[in-house]
């Protein structure tokens, strides 16, 4: 079966099972601390699978230390063992990124990041406005900033990407004109 199906899955349980239990800021918290934890440390992937040398104790503290002080949330930990119970652990990460776009959904918001050469609160504020307008979603919007740009900003909200850097834009006339001159030649 399709690993991104089997992890959307695995989410809307969790998903349902936070809103029985009212959980949901807690889990998706700690959602986000995985989601970083797999992003900043990209062997934590290959050790929470199903490693034969890791044991199951050893790969709930892998997990906790990823999480942070809070202790794993109830759900979580149900969730691992079901997941550990059949075999899945090597979608986690699918896992734990559907849960949050599908826990922030129902929540009424989506996720975005805004990357700009400085931050700027205007902009930020700007682009709020317009996606919420748009959408209809309340936006949580992360902001890096990145000189590369060299102007201009980047925006992602969820699958989909705006480009306006000048970066971008200076790439694109650099494209024209080689493929201008290969024409001329």
């Amino acid at each position: 079966m399709n690993a991104s199906l089997v992890a959307s899955r695995y989410a809307k349980a969790l998903l349902l099972r936070v809103g029985e239990t009212g959980g949901g800021p807690r889990v998706y918290a700690q959602a986000r601390a995985l989601e970083r934890a797999f992003a900043g440390v990209p062997s934590l992937r290959d050790h929470l699978e199903e490693n034969p040398e890791i044991t199951e104790a050893q790969r709930r503290s892998l997990l906790q230390a990823a999480v942070g002080a809070d202790p794993l949330a109830p759900e979580w930990e149900a969730l691992f063992r079901l997941m550990e119970r059949n075999g899945r652990m090597p979608v986690l990460q699918l896992v734990v990124n559907s849960f949050i776009r599908q826990y922030l959904r129902s929540e009424g918001k989506v996720h975005a990041t805004l990357r700009t050469v400085k931050a700027s609160r205007d902009l930020e504020e700007a682009v709020r406005r317009t996606v919420s307008a748009r959408t209809g979603w309340e936006l949580e919007l992360e902001t890096e900033e990145d000189p590369s740009l060299l102007g201009g900003f980047v925006l992602e909200v969820d699958d989909l990407l705006l480009d306006a850097s000048v970066k971008h834009q200076l790439d694109a006339v650099r494209r024209a004109f080689a493929e201008q001159n290969r024409r001329i030649v």
